[in-house]
């Protein structure tokens, strides 16, 4: 019955021991038969639970089917944020209905499916909205919707109204990348741009223990490389003490300047390997990309390509490509459509392995597009950060060229 309650997201197998006693049963409604054949495809599924832990399983199963109301509006137009847009009312009334059944559930699981629902996409999804609304005042130039803006930003950040333990927060599957995001936000709003810097003193000074070590490693994982990410390292191998957190570290030592860089052997179009160290010597540029990834295109097509052309006649600078995408008919048709990379650099593949891939998890890429840089004695230069992409939404700021034209003239970076 285990595989039976994986069927639905909502069992994860960490709830599911040994000690616990259910029955499942399983309705199932057949859609109509095509033709005198029946679809293979069920019209609809119902789960029921039985014995002594049933209870807990029938709650958890009638969490996502909560009724879900709310507006669309999330703003009125002197930038009031509503506090009964549609993710506000789905995180409230998903909260009340989790403590309206914690007898079932359990105080810990109830507070951990809490913290779940409370830093889970939906509010993911408010701060993604309120940054891009207020980045469209700044594209217009809108000074006096800025400040009203910042003004009401200022009464719309969250009061602490599902107090949850440090302890839960740390293994909540949502917390960190959820807060980094609100983080990030709030310092885009309040300084006009995001420092992600200044983004590691707050975390460093807002957390303790374990779970401040624990978004110390989130920080560095998705942000580092857009701050001093040799820095972030080494601040935090002295204050990280936690061994989950510090295991982390000691993998994404691969990517910090100064370090050989991992010599990867993947094929080619041609089926043919490659490797890093063919290229000893140069000094060597590498995108980690996938098909569908729309800032893999943006990235190609403002930065990447033009310094490919400008520097199409130096054999001293190679531009390599590697691409996570599973289907290798996919991995070929955007090589030669131009929109990720072009047929005029060495363009490599993972095989199919994906974010399995040795290199990936040997540089620990997380996130797309992510640059590399290589010097000509096969250590990293930099990896990731501002020195090889603009981080401006809009790529009016390209450092790419300018980069690689430094470091051939031996201003090294």
């Amino acid at each position: 019955w285990t595989n039976l309650l994986k069927v639905k997201h909502v069992f994860v197998s960490d709830r599911l021991t040994d000690t616990e006693n259910v029955d499942v049963t399983m309705h199932i409604q057949f859609r109509q038969k095509i033709l005198g054949i029946p679809l293979a495809e069920p019209a609809n599924m119902a789960y029921q639970f039985s014995g002594p832990s049933g209870k807990k399983y029938d709650v958890l199963n009638r969490l996502d089917s909560v009724k879900l109301n709310g507006n669309d509006s999330i703003f009125n137009k002197q930038w009031e944020y509503s506090p009964n847009a549609y993710f506000e009312y789905e995180i409230k009334s998903r909260i009340a209905y989790l403590q309206n059944h914690i007898a079932a559930l359990g105080k810990d699981l109830c507070e951990q499916l809490i913290a779940n629902q409370y830093y889970g996409e939906q509010r993911w999804a408010k701060y993604f909205i309120i940054k891009n609304a207020y980045r469209q005042l700044v594209s217009t130039k809108d000074t006096d919707g800025m400040k009203l803006f910042r003004k009401r930003y200022l009464f719309m950040s969250e009061k602490d109204e599902y107090p949850i333990p440090d302890i839960l927060l740390y293994y909540s599957n949502y917390f960190t990348t959820s807060q980094l995001n609100k983080f990030a936000v709030d310092d885009f709003i309040q300084n006009g741009k995001t420092d992600y810097n200044r983004i590691l003193s707050r975390i460093i000074n807002t957390y303790t223990g374990a779970l401040r070590d624990k978004m110390i490693v989130a920080y560095i994982n998705f942000y580092g490389v857009n701050g001093d990410y040799n820095n972030a390292m080494n601040k935090a191998f002295a204050i990280v003490k936690d061994p989950y957190a510090l295991a982390i570290l000691n993998k994404l030592k691969g990517r910090m300047d100064g370090t050989v860089a991992y010599n990867f052997h993947l094929p080619n179009q041609k089926g043919q390997l490659v490797n890093l160290s063919d290229y000893k010597g140069k000094i060597v540029f590498i995108d980690f990309w996938y098909t569908g990834c729309g800032h893999c295109h943006d990235y190609y097509k403002h930065e990447v390509s033009k310094a490919e052309d400008y520097f199409k006649d130096n054999k001293n600078i190679i531009f390599i490509t590697i691409s996570i995408d599973k289907q290798r008919n996919a991995w070929i048709k955007s090589v030669q459509s131009n929109e990720y990379t072009s047929i005029k650099v060495v363009n490599l593949y993972t095989g199919g392995s994906g974010h399995n891939d040795p290199v990936i998890e040997h540089f620990g890429v997380e996130s797309y597009p992510n640059p590399l840089l290589v010097g000509r004695d096969g250590k990293i230069l930099t990896f990731g950060d501002k020195k090889l992409r603009d981080m401006t939404p809009d790529y009016s700021s390209p450092i790419l060229i300018q980069t690689l034209k430094n470091e051939e003239a031996g201003n090294s970076l």
